[in-house]
């Protein structure tokens, strides 16, 4: 296999197969990756008060 930059066409690795291997994994993660919820993700806002008048002068 190779891995080649889709921009400027350079080489990137030269990767080969052991096909006698199985690179599939023989059971489940202990601990899989949690979802995100959805309904959980809210913007994060934080309110912050001006040091200075910002009052145009003129």
């Amino acid at each position: 296999m190779t891995v080649i930059n889709a921009t400027t066409g350079e080489v990137l690795r030269e990767l080969t197969t052991d096909l006698s291997k199985d690179y599939q994994p023989t059971a489940t993660p202990k601990d899989p990756p949690q979802k995100r919820n959805s309904s959980n993700l809210q913007p994060q806002v934080r309110a912050i008060s001006m040091s200075c008048d910002i009052t145009p002068s003129g």
